[in-house]
């Protein structure tokens, strides 16, 4: 098949060291760490993992667990239990440890089919308002544990939730506040139904990158540190520099102060962040200067990019054919639109979403 220019690139040392900063802040405080690989969904970057004896690992879906169950033998499906895919549950290696969310009763009832051992959390809104049991809802939380504990081969694990508002903060100190909220609300949760033993599981890129000290948390599953992108600059969890993939896209058409790259939606997705009152769908950054940006993609089609040129001095060198380099807003949005990476050590990275 013949493949566009445009490529995913993927800055292998940047990427690396990354890792080693989220697990050496991590592990100082003795917590327990168990990354998010919806982010990358490689299993050669699995192997960046493994050098720091990472074991545990964070999907989003069944087949995912499966796509990393050869390389990771305790891996947790971070969202809630899809009945109509319980069955792909016994296609996973069952020298693997899964652990599910559930939410309501009628996911418990349908577990009694699996015959095998699984770990259960329990998932709590703490106010972001995705998915989850209300923090407070202890009715609802009891009826769940009691559930659990009276089938054989289910294992209440404890309370696992996401703080997902942080991405809309506007401040470090509102992230702050968020994680620390949420934390007290899992920790209550935690002293309440201590019979069961149960651990707290937490974890954001933004609260990963901004809070200092973690808490009594047991364990974090941030994952889009490995990468970063425009959104957590944005936020000021990380700087242009330390984020680990590009795009690297030919300009079509030069105009007076704006060009056309050939990026698009299905490129980069449609998510954009409001900068400075003005949206964007990417930036361009200069190539001798990681820190210095150049454009802003101000519209996206479904194959078209339009840029507004930024530095009008670096904008007199290009030309149709030449290429620009572009911090994507959401990493993991573009990953999973683009399929695999090129990398800086001139290997080719899989993507989960090219499995086959």
């Amino acid at each position: 098949m013949v493949e566009k220019s445009l490529k995913l690139i993927a800055d292998v040392d940047q990427i690396k060291s990354n890792i080693s900063k989220v697990y050496n802040k991590i592990s100082s405080q003795n917590i327990g760490f168990r990354p998010h690989f919806k982010t990358h969904q490689s299993r050669m970057m699995g192997k960046f993992f493994k050098d720091f004896d990472i074991d545990k690992i964070t999907v989003s879906s069944i087949p995912m667990a499966e796509y990393f169950s050869d390389q990771f033998k305790d891996i947790t499906i971070a969202f809630p239990l899809d009945i109509n895919e319980i069955e792909k549950l016994n296609s996973i290696d069952r020298t693997v440890t899964l652990n599910l969310l559930i939410v309501d009763p009628l996911q418990i009832e349908f577990l009694k089919t699996i015959k095998r051992d699984i770990n259960i959390f329990i998932e709590i809104d703490c106010g972001y308002g995705r998915s989850g049991v209300i923090a407070k809802n202890f009715d609802m939380i009891e009826k769940l544990i009691n559930g659990i504990e009276g089938i054989q081969n289910l294992y209440f694990k404890g309370f696992l939730t996401h703080s997902g508002n942080s991405y809309g903060a506007k401040s470090k100190f509102e992230i702050e506040s968020i994680y620390y909220h949420d934390l007290e609300l899992m920790k209550s949760l935690k002293e309440r139904f201590k019979s069961s033993k149960p651990i707290i599981s937490m974890g954001d890129t933004p609260s990963t990158s901004i809070v200092k000290d973690f808490g009594e948390v047991d364990e974090l599953r941030p994952g889009n540190f490995i990468f970063y992108d425009f959104m957590q600059v944005e936020l000021g969890a990380t700087k242009y520099s330390n984020i680990g993939v590009y795009l690297k896209s030919s300009v079509v058409q030069t105009k007076k102060d704006s060009f056309v790259i050939s990026a698009g939606a299905v490129d980069l997705s449609k998510e954009f962040i409001i900068s400075s009152n003005k949206i964007s769908y990417g930036k361009i950054f200069d190539s001798n200067d990681r820190e210095k940006i150049v454009g802003n993609i101000y519209s996206l089609s479904q194959e078209h990019g339009l840029v507004e040129v930024v530095d009008k001095n670096w904008f007199k060198g290009i030309k149709i054919g030449d290429f620009v380099n572009i911090y994507p807003i959401h990493s993991c949005l573009t990953a999973d639109c683009l399929g695999k990476y090129y990398g800086s050590d001139e290997k080719i990275y899989d993507h989960f979403k090219l499995k086959g």
